[in-house]
């Protein structure tokens, strides 16, 4: 999206849903005598209104009041804050007579308001405010992609309402002209026609909030598929989600609205359930293409009898490799792949000592090659020397061999007749532009290729310093070195400076963007630097270039693995998400990756256990099991697959099974994955002292795992050792302050040591950051407030609680909901209200809770509605005989008059 819209946006964001309901007395608010007080004071009040006009009076315009007063009381009120949990922080005013602006921040955004003098009191004007986004309009470009369009809709739809609910007009067609953003800016014109033909004012409501979702909330584009002139989009709205027409017009792209519109209303009109969209933003992935043959490539032996010399070999087998990975039906394993595969192995040989056949063989088999390319190189003199040898894997015999001298000055046009001479021998198909990349020169400078030839040595030999400080020297030396970036970036990967790696990465691809395997290295470095939608975009490139190479399908379904987990997974667990979630999504993609390495290689272990993965992502607990075992057939000594397939059991509900293999994963290889998974285990089975055993133990070999603080803070609340569940829980903050699982746990607590002081905080955030456990942190706070006798703020809780949960369809989460709504009525005198609200949950019947009879006896009693009463607690008394507060009303009840 073009920079200024991305301003204006920031600009714009204005309107929000004022949750909570009951009202401050209008008394305890006194006017303000700042326009700074003024906006201080509405944030604080904002988020507990309800429909009490009242309460706002003296911080709002007599025109504002007017307007407000219009609505019936059960209308939300759409007001200008921005959640307002984070408070409005005024940062700049500007005065001009009787009229000024306020600039203030609201969490990550800014929002200007508009305020006049009444009575020589500030007060907020609602529609001077609205009008203030008029002048904006022209400044705004046209977003650039169908995504930035649905993202914007989603940003200006509160506008649309405000603008709709406060006109001045009556008609729709006079709303939609008095603010014009959405139809100038995202309409199609067909769209724009149809809302100004359309006179009934549904559609103006329908349009502004409806098919966008809950408009305090921004739609986060998921899912995209384009054909030609149109497209489709599948967005995010809190737990809604949306599919959006649109169209390409002039070459921008427009919201289709009749098409959207049909998309989403007809499903109903048929009595279907409409189902989100399954489209994905990636075209399908390419075919994995079985290739002619699979060579490893290890550093050739340096036999120099100059000492400064020794990185010739090691420069040498590079120079081959990235010369031969052009051809796609070869699929390279270089000395890197070998090193780490060997030492995986225990192997008795090193990369150096790959110069014999069984070497070459042993070495071959590691990295599941047909061949091996190994051979010696001497420089004396003026003159170099290679001797080079292929290697047949499954025999040990020499496929072909080469040797040749030459001028040290054309060591490149050398390396050329190698590599055409490996062509040659394993059949390869040469065409001129593959002709072309053989006899490339890396640079024109010896004394920069000899730094960058100790460079790879180094990085090869795992000294990342060295070879950093090396490939430095070559890129000073000749700025246009690309292989010399390559192997600088390399190596800053490996010393997890990924930023700086993939700087060096980019002026590698503008020197030559055709290497095969660059977008591997790019998606791996964003990968490890946790930039995953770049990741996947560069290594979908990668699979592109090579779909026969098993390491690039590896590391994209690494990339979609990566991705799933840092959105959700320390939220709630793959089990809490449906397969409309983009982290389900992402699973099964991954697992998609991970098939087409299999196809390639069906002997890998490692990939059938990063597959199960997958599965168990997807919730395909079978799958994930049946991937362990053939895992398991291939290398029983790898201990991560006895962890995925416990965690699998786990799922199902066996317990003992699951045990059994987090046990064998430990006796394998001790890790806090496999002492966490376990602890969850113990604790599932009520065995606490086990729990925290096992906790501890997986924090002493990694105490940076924010979900084992969590857990651990869990199972000490189960233990009623709420004082050590605190100091868990912050810990774990202070590594992710906005661990949402931590939060609310510290926030528990705090709730059972009726410290509400810092539970309410705790509530607070956790409200802010989890749309899912909402409901809970609401019942809580509403809790917290009303012990101690703070009924306007818990009574606000409680409507945005019975909200929550109605929209989720929670019959448990809403019982309790009404049932403490009804609690507070009952406090304040509301006895109407209190017994609406019990009778709902009664209606409800909730499973496995108590209907409120007792609560609707109290009730009836107090409006000295004495035999209803009796008939209630006589309810209660026989629901549960035990009751003695019951039984104890009931025979109060027996002596009053009937």
């Amino acid at each position: 999206m073009k920079e200024p819209t991305k301003t204006i946006i920031v600009l714009i964001c204005v309107t929000v849903v004022l949750a909570g309901g009951g009202a401050w007395t209008q008394e305890a608010q006194q006017p303000a005598a700042t326009p700074e007080e003024v906006l201080r004071q509405f944030s604080e009040l904002a988020d507990w209104y309800s429909g009490d006009v009242d309460l706002l009076r003296p911080l709002l315009t007599e025109e504002s009041i007017e307007v407000l007063g219009e609505f019936e009381e059960d209308l939300p009120f759409w007001g200008l804050g921005m959640m307002l949990q984070p408070q409005l922080e005024p940062i700049e005013t500007e005065i001009q007579g009787e009229r000024c602006t306020v600039t203030a921040v609201s969490a990550p955004r800014v929002v200007q308001v508009k305020l006049v003098k009444e009575n020589d009191q500030w007060k907020i004007d609602l529609l001077g405010t609205l009008g203030g986004f008029e002048d904006l309009v022209t400044q705004m470009g046209h977003p650039d992609t169908p995504e930035d369009v649905v993202k914007l809709y989603g940003l200006l739809m509160p506008v649309m309402s405000m603008t709709m609910m406060f006109g001045e007009a009556d008609g729709l067609q006079e709303s939609i002209q008095r603010l014009q953003v959405v139809p100038k800016v995202l309409l199609s014109a067909d769209s724009q026609q149809l809302l100004e033909d359309e006179e009934d004012e549904w559609l103006g409501y329908m349009f502004a909030g409806g098919f966008g979702g809950f408009p305090q909330s921004e739609l986060w584009p998921q899912e995209v598929r384009i054909e030609g002139e149109t497209a489709t989009i599948s967005a995010l709205s809190y737990q809604a989600v949306r599919r959006i027409k649109l169209v390409k017009e002039h070459g921008e792209w427009k919201i289709d609205l009749a098409a959207t519109l049909e998309e989403m209303w007809m499903p109903w009109e048929n009595e279907t359930e409409w189902e989100p969209a399954t489209t994905h933003i990636e075209e399908p992935l390419p075919a994995a293409v079985p290739p002619k043959a699979t060579l490893a490539i290890a550093p050739f032996a340096s036999q120099s009898t100059e000492e400064d010399y020794e990185w010739l070999g090691y420069a040498f087998a590079y120079g081959t490799v990235s010369r031969l990975a052009t051809f796609k039906e070869l699929v390279i394993a270089g000395p890197e792949e070998i090193r780490e595969e060997l030492a995986n192995e225990q192997s008795e040989f090193t990369l150096s000592d790959i110069t014999s056949s069984a070497a070459a063989q042993e070495a071959g088999k590691a990295v599941h090659a047909d061949y091996v390319l190994v051979g010696n190189c001497a420089k004396s003199g003026d003159e170099i020397r290679v001797t080079a040898q292929i290697v047949e894997v499954a025999t040990g015999n020499i496929h072909s061999e080469r040797t040749g001298v030459r001028e040290y000055a054309k060591i490149f046009d050398f390396r050329a007749e190698i590599v055409r001479w490996v062509a040659e021998a394993l059949d390869l198909t040469t065409t001129s532009a593959g002709l072309e990349r053989i006899e490339y020169k890396p640079t024109q400078s010896i004394s920069a290729y000899e730094c960058f030839g100790q460079g790879v040595m180094d990085h090869y030999r795992g000294e990342y310093e060295q070879a950093v400080a090396a490939c430095r020297k070559a890129v000073d030396i000749d700025s246009d070195f690309a292989d010399a970036y390559i192997v600088l970036a390399w190596a800053l990967v490996c010393q997890d400076k990924y930023d700086e790696a993939i700087a060096q990465l980019k002026k590698a691809e503008k020197l030559d963007a055709d290497r095969p395997y660059l977008h591997y290295y790019l998606g791996v470095a964003y990968r490890e630097n946790e930039d995953y939608d770049e990741a996947v975009d560069e290594l979908r490139q990668a699979v592109a270039r090579k779909p026969q190479d098993v390491k690039v399908w590896r590391a994209l379904g690494a990339a979609y693995l990566a991705s799933a987990d840092s959105h959700y997974y320390n939220f709630y667990g793959y089990h809490d998400l449906d397969e409309s979630d983009p982290a389900m999504a992402d699973c099964q993609r991954a697992a998609n990756a991970f098939s087409r390495a299999l196809e390639l290689d069906p002997t890998l272990a490692e990939v059938y256990l990063r597959r199960a993965e997958a599965y168990y992502g997807v919730c395909d607990y079978e799958a994930a099991m049946e991937d362990c075992n053939r895992a398991i057939e291939i290398n029983p000594q790898l201990a991560a697959t006895y962890t995925t397939r416990g965690d699998a059991y786990d799922e199902l509900g066996e317990y003992d099974k699951a045990l059994a293999d987090y046990n064998h994963s430990l006796s394998l290889e001790p890790s806090a994955d496999a002492y966490h998974l376990r602890g969850f285990v113990y604790w599932r089975r009520d065995e606490y002292d086990q729990a925290i055993a096992d906790y501890t133990q997986a924090l002493e070999l990694d105490p940076k795992r924010c979900m084992t603080w969590n857990n651990r803070a869990s199972t000490y609340i189960d233990m009623g050792e709420y004082d050590l569940a605190i100091s868990d829980a912050t810990r774990g903050l202070e590594l992710d302050p906005d661990h949402v699982k931590l939060i609310v746990n510290r926030a528990n607590a705090y709730c059972k040591k009726r410290d509400w002081d810092h539970a309410i905080p705790d509530l607070t955030r956790s409200i802010e950051l989890d749309p899912v456990n909402r409901c809970w942190a609401l019942r809580r706070r509403a809790q917290a407030y009303h012990t101690t006798a703070d009924y306007e703020r818990s009574l606000a809780d409680w409507n945005r609680a019975v909200r929550v949960c109605r929209d989720k369809t929670n019959p448990s989460s809403l019982h309790w909901a009404l049932l403490g709504r009804g609690d507070v009525y009952r406090k304040m005198g509301d006895y109407q209200k209190a017994i609406s609200d019990y009778e709902h949950a009664v209606e409800l019947g909730a499973p496995g809770r108590r209907p409120p009879y007792y609560e609707l006896a109290l009730a009836h009693k107090e409006l000295g509605q004495f035999a209803i009463a009796r008939d209630y607690a006589q309810r209660a008394s026989e629901f549960n005989p035990e009751w003695e507060q019951a039984q104890e009303l009931l025979n109060e009840l027996d002596g009053l008059p009937q």
